[in-house]
């Protein structure tokens, strides 16, 4: 399966890598189970403010299937890995597995602590950069609205054209959303006009996707679109991960919707960063994080049904004694549940687990919400994210 479409791909592509995932090459015989299956995978993709909104319509071809799912898992290498780890850490009964690439996509001597404050941005600005000259949308912008919801950060939306007919959808081949005149490729220098437009500098892309099915929400498309996500970086490190005790909203992430008439919604979160405290490398090496780790490993919710697949060091953005917060180095220990979802469900609840950060200047560590989740498909079958 790889082989076969590995040049549809780098045709899509050219600097990514092509991901395989067992369970796509399997042909779903119900359509609507197909259906069922995108829209498990794709749900949690989205922002979780934005998933409530969605509502799914429409097929999804047998013939076109396997390679849009491909392409929406489709994120940045690991160029930045250092070594491997590989042991098992023990404390009494309980055994934690790691087999873990350690991921440095910067220079950690260049870390340091900052204090964080959430980006307020400009609702007349978003709107002249999509809806003003040389517009990046191209539909009604009497439809079009800027608004900031709950938490942090801005939206821009078209609202839903009560008149509009569905229709069959048809794609125009490879690399095309269904319905869709535009590329996945075209697309992209869309979105990425934006970005220069805006001038985010320290947001980076991470993730490209093709969706065939139809978008309700606080922005609508009655055809396949193709999501763009953006995300902060400093001093090359990317700032992904938000403990429990900050609303997740205030990570720093740039979601971009666009079909035929260009942007028809779009998320933007952001960080306004004041260095607090220059580290001079100063910070915990992953060996010393996981040592630390193998220490608490009694009191850790890790399980032995969920091993460690990879350990990157990263910013965390935490909230101060105070109140304020602060983005710190962290060494995320992201791990994977596929063997945990298969066991009963007795065992899943009693094993419940999660991600694991620790703080790389206190040692401290913190439950996080997991970088590669697990999905239970409608067929019965088990979905990692996590591919080495």
């Amino acid at each position: 399966m790889k082989n076969e479409y590995k040049e549809i791909f780098d045709n899509i592509c050219p600097d990514k890598e092509l991901i395989d995932f067992e369970v796509l090459s399997k042909k779903t015989d119900n359509r609507r189970k197909t259906v069922a299956a995108v829209c498990s995978m794709f749900v949690l993709l989205f922002a979780i403010g934005t998933a409530a909104y969605h509502r799914y319509s429409g097929y999804v071809t047998d013939e076109t299937d396997i390679v849009h799912l491909i392409v929406a898992y489709e994120t940045r290498k690991n160029d930045g890995i250092s070594y491997h780890i590989s042991k098992e850490l023990r404390s009494g009964t309980k055994t934690v597995k790691i087999d873990a690439d350690v991921v440095t996509e910067g220079n950690m001597n260049e870390m340091c602590i900052y204090e964080a404050k959430e980006t307020i941005f400009s609702a007349d600005e978003i709107w002249e950069i999509i809806c003003g000259e040389d517009r990046l949308f191209k539909g009604d912008s009497e439809r079009a609205s800027v608004s900031y919801p709950d938490g942090s950060g801005i939206n821009f939306g078209v609202s839903i054209d009560e008149t509009s007919t569905k229709k069959e959808l048809v794609s125009k081949g490879e690399g095309y959303a269904e319905g869709c005149e535009i590329s996945y490729n075209d697309a992209k220098k869309i979105a990425d006009k934006f970005l220069k437009r805006k001038e985010a500098e320290g947001f980076r892309f991470v993730k490209g996707e093709i969706s065939d099915r139809r978008f309700y929400g606080r922005g609508y498309s009655e055809t396949g679109f193709y999501i763009f996500t953006y995300r902060q970086y400093a001093d090359g490190f990317p700032l992904e991960t938000v403990t429990s005790d900050v609303y997740s909203g205030a990570a720093s992430e740039l979601s971009i919707y666009i079909d035929d008439r260009g942007i028809f919604y779009l998320r933007m979160c952001g960080l306004d960063l004041v260095k607090k405290k220059v580290l001079n490398g100063e910070i915990m090496t992953a060996d010393e994080a996981v040592e630390a780790v193998k220490k608490s490993l009694s009191d850790l919710w890790l399980s032995e049904y969920a091993q460690v697949v990879e350990i990157r060091l990263e910013y965390m953005l935490d909230q101060t004694d105070n109140g304020s917060l602060e983005l710190v180095p962290c060494w995320h220990f992201c791990i994977d549940e596929t063997e945990l979802k298969k066991m009963s469900v007795d065992i899943q609840r009693e094993n419940d687990t999660n991600d694991l950060c620790v703080n790389a200047v206190t040692g401290e560590m913190f439950r996080v919400e997991n970088r590669y989740p697990v999905y239970q498909m409608s067929d019965g079958s088990i979905l990692s994210t996590w591919q080495k």
